[in-house]
Protein backbone atom coordinates (compact mmCIF):
# COMPACT_ATOMS: atom_id res chain seq x y z
CA UNK A 1 0.00 0.00 0.00
CA UNK A 2 2.85 2.35 0.86
CA UNK A 3 4.59 1.57 -2.44
CA UNK A 4 1.39 2.35 -4.33
CA UNK A 5 1.15 5.74 -2.62
CA UNK A 6 4.80 6.50 -3.47
CA UNK A 7 4.19 5.55 -7.11
CA UNK A 8 1.12 7.83 -7.22
CA UNK A 9 3.15 10.71 -5.75
CA UNK A 10 5.91 10.17 -8.32
CA UNK A 11 3.35 10.11 -11.13
CA UNK A 12 1.76 13.35 -9.90
CA UNK A 13 5.13 15.06 -9.71
CA UNK A 14 6.11 13.90 -13.21
CA UNK A 15 2.76 15.10 -14.62
CA UNK A 16 3.33 18.51 -13.06
CA UNK A 17 6.81 18.66 -14.60
CA UNK A 18 5.37 17.66 -17.98
CA UNK A 19 2.70 20.40 -17.81
CA UNK A 20 5.37 22.93 -16.82
CA UNK A 21 7.53 22.11 -19.80
CA UNK A 22 4.52 22.06 -22.15
CA UNK A 23 3.54 25.56 -21.00
CA UNK A 24 7.12 26.73 -21.35
CA UNK A 25 7.35 25.29 -24.87
CA UNK A 26 4.05 26.93 -25.87
CA UNK A 27 5.19 30.27 -24.48
CA UNK A 28 8.39 30.11 -26.50
CA UNK A 29 6.74 29.00 -29.75
CA UNK A 30 3.37 30.79 -29.59
CA UNK A 31 4.05 33.80 -27.38
CA UNK A 32 1.86 35.11 -24.57
CA UNK A 33 -1.41 34.61 -26.43
CA UNK A 34 -4.48 35.42 -24.35
CA UNK A 35 -2.61 36.12 -21.10
CA UNK A 36 -3.93 39.01 -18.96
CA UNK A 37 -2.47 42.42 -19.59
CA UNK A 38 0.79 43.13 -17.84
CA UNK A 39 1.90 39.51 -17.79
CA UNK A 40 4.67 38.74 -20.15
CA UNK A 41 6.39 35.52 -21.03
CA UNK A 42 8.95 35.89 -18.26
CA UNK A 43 6.27 36.51 -15.61
CA UNK A 44 4.45 33.34 -16.60
CA UNK A 45 7.72 31.39 -16.59
CA UNK A 46 8.56 32.63 -13.09
CA UNK A 47 5.15 31.61 -11.76
CA UNK A 48 5.39 28.18 -13.39
CA UNK A 49 8.92 27.60 -12.11
CA UNK A 50 7.94 28.69 -8.60
CA UNK A 51 5.14 26.11 -8.60
CA UNK A 52 7.50 23.42 -9.86
CA UNK A 53 10.11 24.35 -7.23
CA UNK A 54 7.52 24.19 -4.44
CA UNK A 55 6.37 20.75 -5.61
CA UNK A 56 9.99 19.56 -5.70
CA UNK A 57 10.60 20.91 -2.17
CA UNK A 58 7.50 19.13 -0.85
CA UNK A 59 8.64 15.91 -2.48
CA UNK A 60 12.16 16.31 -1.06
CA UNK A 61 10.79 16.94 2.43
CA UNK A 62 8.65 13.81 2.21
CA UNK A 63 11.66 11.75 1.10
CA UNK A 64 13.76 13.16 3.95
CA UNK A 65 11.04 12.21 6.46
CA UNK A 66 10.86 8.70 4.99
CA UNK A 67 14.63 8.24 5.16
CA UNK A 68 14.73 9.53 8.75
CA UNK A 69 11.95 7.15 9.76
CA UNK A 70 13.71 4.21 8.08
CA UNK A 71 16.98 5.08 9.83
CA UNK A 72 15.17 5.27 13.16
CA UNK A 73 13.46 1.92 12.54
CA UNK A 74 16.78 0.34 11.58
CA UNK A 75 18.45 1.62 14.74
CA UNK A 76 15.67 0.33 16.98
CA UNK A 77 15.70 -3.07 15.25
CA UNK A 78 19.47 -3.33 15.64
CA UNK A 79 19.13 -2.52 19.34
CA UNK A 80 16.45 -5.21 19.71
CA UNK A 81 18.66 -7.74 17.90
CA UNK A 82 21.59 -6.91 20.20
CA UNK A 83 19.38 -7.30 23.30
CA UNK A 84 18.09 -10.65 22.05
CA UNK A 85 21.66 -11.76 21.36
CA UNK A 86 22.67 -10.92 24.92
CA UNK A 87 19.64 -12.74 26.26
CA UNK A 88 20.43 -15.82 24.14
CA UNK A 89 24.04 -15.84 25.39
CA UNK A 90 22.77 -15.65 28.99
CA UNK A 91 20.34 -18.52 28.42
CA UNK A 92 23.07 -20.63 26.83
CA UNK A 93 25.43 -19.97 29.76
CA UNK A 94 22.68 -20.88 32.21
CA UNK A 95 21.89 -24.09 30.29
CA UNK A 96 25.56 -25.07 30.20
CA UNK A 97 25.88 -24.42 33.94
CA UNK A 98 22.82 -26.54 34.60
CA UNK A 99 24.17 -29.36 32.41
CA UNK A 100 27.43 -29.27 34.36
CA UNK A 101 25.63 -29.36 37.69
CA UNK A 102 23.42 -32.20 36.43
CA UNK A 103 26.45 -34.21 35.28
CA UNK A 104 28.12 -33.66 38.67
CA UNK A 105 24.95 -34.69 40.52
CA UNK A 106 24.66 -37.78 38.31
CA UNK A 107 28.26 -38.71 39.03
CA UNK A 108 27.76 -38.30 42.76
CA UNK A 109 24.51 -40.28 42.64
CA UNK A 110 26.20 -43.12 40.79
CA UNK A 111 29.03 -43.12 43.31
CA UNK A 112 26.54 -43.30 46.17
CA UNK A 113 24.63 -46.12 44.48
CA UNK A 114 27.89 -47.96 44.00
CA UNK A 115 28.72 -47.62 47.65
CA UNK A 116 25.28 -48.84 48.64
CA UNK A 117 25.69 -51.92 46.43
CA UNK A 118 29.06 -52.53 47.96
CA UNK A 119 31.07 -51.84 44.81
CA UNK A 120 34.42 -50.20 45.16
CA UNK A 121 34.82 -46.51 44.50
CA UNK A 122 36.98 -47.26 41.44
CA UNK A 123 34.28 -49.37 39.76
CA UNK A 124 31.66 -46.68 40.31
CA UNK A 125 34.01 -44.01 38.92
CA UNK A 126 34.58 -46.03 35.71
CA UNK A 127 30.83 -46.39 35.17
CA UNK A 128 30.41 -42.65 35.78
CA UNK A 129 33.10 -41.82 33.24
CA UNK A 130 31.35 -43.97 30.64
CA UNK A 131 28.01 -42.35 31.49
CA UNK A 132 29.48 -38.82 31.28
CA UNK A 133 31.00 -39.65 27.88
CA UNK A 134 27.64 -40.93 26.73
CA UNK A 135 25.90 -37.77 27.99
CA UNK A 136 28.56 -35.49 26.53
CA UNK A 137 27.77 -36.75 23.03
CA UNK A 138 24.13 -35.75 23.41
CA UNK A 139 24.60 -32.11 24.43
CA UNK A 140 22.53 -29.52 22.64
CA UNK A 141 24.14 -27.11 20.19
CA UNK A 142 21.24 -24.70 20.43
CA UNK A 143 20.56 -25.02 16.70
CA UNK A 144 17.65 -26.56 14.93
CA UNK A 145 18.34 -29.26 12.35
CA UNK A 146 18.27 -28.23 8.70
CA UNK A 147 15.60 -30.22 6.91
CA UNK A 148 15.18 -30.21 3.17
CA UNK A 149 12.02 -31.37 1.51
Amino acid sequence: RRGLQAAADDLGYERQRHRHFDVKRKLVTEGVGDAPLGEGVRSLQVVAERGLREAAELRTNQLVRDVTKLASDTTSQQAAIAALGRRLAHVRRTANDQEGRLAEASRKTSALHGRLKGEGADDADEKNKKRVKKLAGATSTGRLPHLSF
